[in-house]
């Protein structure tokens, strides 16, 4: 929906620290919409398919994520 992009371009612009603007605005809607659309493809496919993530698979990915960013910010040091 229209409210789903827009909540999703001002989550970007925040967390990017770019300068609001309409003209941002515009130039980055194309591209996070067709993420959106993907998004929506692929949850459509793993509902098809019968793919259920559950909490625990979250949480596991999400300690990855957080080891390997600290990985990584050891090695830029």
């Amino acid at each position: 929906s229209i409210l789903d992009l827009r909540n999703r371009i001002n989550i970007v612009i925040s967390r990017s620290n770019l300068k609001d603007s309409t003209q941002l605005r515009g130039q980055i809607a194309p591209q996070i919409l067709r993420v959106l659309i993907d998004e929506r493809l692929q949850m459509q496919e793993a509902a098809r398919l019968d793919i259920n993530i559950t909490d625990a698979d979250v949480t596991s990915a999400i300690n990855r994520i957080e080891i390997n960013r600290k990985l990584n910010e050891r090695k830029t040091k």
